[in-house]
């Protein structure tokens, strides 16, 4: 079917008539937030199921929203997807898309099959005249969804301007992922900004998909020298994947570098300290940072500068001299949350002598007094960093390895609190986490809960060990389990090197036994990393 006129434009009978301000201005003030309603509903149901049942409770609802989500007919044909409102609990309530502009009984736009099929399956056009048509046809196919106009799934822990493409099983169904790679490398380098961020989406559904270390090797210098110069450019939505991409890029490497963390944290550290950048690209490159250094870096003294950066962004947040809290936009409380987030992860890696001085600084009133902020999840990172700060310092026997009263009794209070200024969402989350941080000072317990994969159980039972968990999965999704069977950084990580994974019929020791040892082995590991990093600083010492 032609789409246009002899003259070349676009045909009315089949695309209906265009409205230029349409394409320019916004029909009302929240269009925006509706259009968006969904995905952060969606978003906001996955974290508060992580905080109360662990983090393979979104992962699953994750993984079924995208098989329901790619069920329906042919792109030219409307679809109702009721699975998928199913899932969300939304088949039973009747919105503006179910009476307004429902192609099923207002069928005043025709869509062209063999331009629906080429856009589906990623092909270009077959000739000039069908260009322009698929151009016009896909603003008309984006709006033929009878019941839910957001249907594309992202993941629940990145903006939706940076989630997954929706051609996943596209990129991961082929064998050759050498050759997908290279296609996408040389993208990178592409002038156009569209080519690029579509690159930057396909390195990250195989970063954290697949587990391809030898490849990504092989590439390091290409990659290298192309996402850095994505880092660069400052711009917001090429800016976040190409930090998301970045960090990925470093899972797959696994091994400390410290030239080439030097590298990158020269390109993010001034973009990220630099407050005339929006919120939401310093917020991924304050995660980005945290992570690349965790990974990379061996000098503690680059790590204890970049401890203090971080530390100089969340500040803004703390109490005032009259104790009152500080008045701050949702979006800079954001970028505080990924850079405590961040700090506590390289807290962990910290000799003794120096975790002692942070705990000594930071426990007692600093970041408690982040606990009194007005955004639910600065407060929650605020509790949990609270919480691996003293079992830090219970590990290295620290004199302060006890709360202060005043602070048990406002993680109490934070447990129960009822205010009813706060959604009931919220306040479910927040007594949610805190009560288990309230019962890890009183009863000495700690997170305890499993993950399967394959043959092997990960068991989670330290606010460390549930950090880290927390932050890579956040990164890798879904491919987390992948990572965990194949990935020797993230095994080392929570110590799966020693399990034996073929053995089926060897015998099982009893839950507590096997916590006692997890627990013993993660403190071995993390006493000889530290004491590796602290010879290092002497040497150099020395050496000066």
């Amino acid at each position: 079917m032609d789409t246009t006129s002899y003259t070349g434009l676009p045909n009315k009978l089949c695309q209906g008539l265009t409205s230029v301000k349409a394409t320019l201005t916004t029909g009302h003030m929240l269009e925006k937030s509706e259009t968006t309603h969904i995905d952060s509903r969606d978003k906001f149901n996955h974290h508060m199921a992580r905080s109360v049942l662990g983090i393979q409770a979104p992962l699953k609802l994750q993984t079924e929203l995208q098989i329901a989500s790619k069920m329906g007919r042919l792109p030219c044909l409307p679809s109702s997807r009721l699975m998928l409102d199913v899932l969300r609990g939304t088949n039973e309530d009747i919105s503006f898309d179910d009476i307004l502009n429902n192609p099923r009984e207002f069928g005043e736009l025709q869509v062209d099959p063999h331009l629906a099929m080429d856009r589906h399956d990623h092909r270009p056009p077959r000739s000039k005249t069908a260009r322009s048509g698929a151009d016009d046809s896909a603003s008309i196919d984006d709006g033929v969804s009878t019941c839910s106009n957001i249907s594309d799934l992202t993941s629940i822990y990145d903006d939706s301007e940076v989630g997954f493409p929706t051609s996943n099983d596209t990129i991961l169904s082929t064998d050759v992922l050498d050759e997908k790679l290279d296609i996408a490398i040389e993208g990178l380098r592409n002038k156009d900004l569209r080519t690029r961020e579509n690159s930057l989406r396909t390195l990250q559904t195989l970063f954290s998909q697949k587990y391809v270390s030898e490849l990504v090797i092989n590439r390091s210098e290409s990659l290298t020298d192309q996402l850095i110069l994505c880092l660069r450019k400052g711009n917001e939505s090429e800016g976040n994947l190409a930090a998301i991409v970045t960090s990925l890029f470093f899972i797959q490497l696994g091994e400390p570098n410290d030239e080439l963390f030097l590298q990158f944290r020269d390109i993010i550290l001034p973009i990220l300290r630099d407050e005339s950048k929006s919120s939401s690209i310093r917020k991924n490159y304050a995660q980005a940072i945290g992570i690349i250094c965790f990974i990379a870096c061996e000098d503690i003294s680059s790590t204890v500068e970049l401890m203090k950066t971080l530390e100089t962004i969340f500040s803004r947040s703390y109490l005032l001299p009259d104790r009152t809290t500080p008045i701050i936009n949702h979006d800079l409380q954001e970028l505080h949350t990924s850079a405590l987030s961040s700090w506590c992860l390289l807290m962990s890696t910290m000799p003794n002598n120096l975790a002692h001085e942070l705990i000594r600084t930071y426990a007692p009133e600093k970041i408690p007094g982040l606990i009194e902020s007005n955004d639910g999840d600065l407060r929650n990172q605020a509790g949990e960093t609270i919480a691996v700060l003293y079992e830090i310092a219970r590990d290295i026997n620290s004199i302060f390895a006890e709360p202060p009263e005043s602070l048990l009794i406002t993680l109490e209070k934070k447990a129960n609190e009822s205010a009813k200024y706060r959604g009931k969402k919220e306040k479910r989350l927040q007594r949610a986490t805190f009560r288990e941080i309230y019962n890890s000072f009183e009863e000495g317990t700690s997170p305890e809960f499993d993950i399967k994969f394959g043959r092997e159980t990960l068991e989670i039972t330290s606010w460390t060990t549930r950090l880290y968990y927390n932050i890579f999965s956040s990164l890798l999704a879904t491919g987390m389990n992948i990572h965990l069977k194949e990935n020797g950084f993230l095994r080392s990580v929570f110590n799966l090197d020693d399990l034996e994974i073929e053995d089926t019929h060897q015998s099982k020791t009893n839950r507590f036994e096997r916590q006692l040892a997890n627990r013993a082995a993660f403190k071995v590991r993390t006493q000889a990393l530290k004491k590796t990093r602290a010879n290092k600083v002497t040497r150099i010492q020395n050496e000066d």
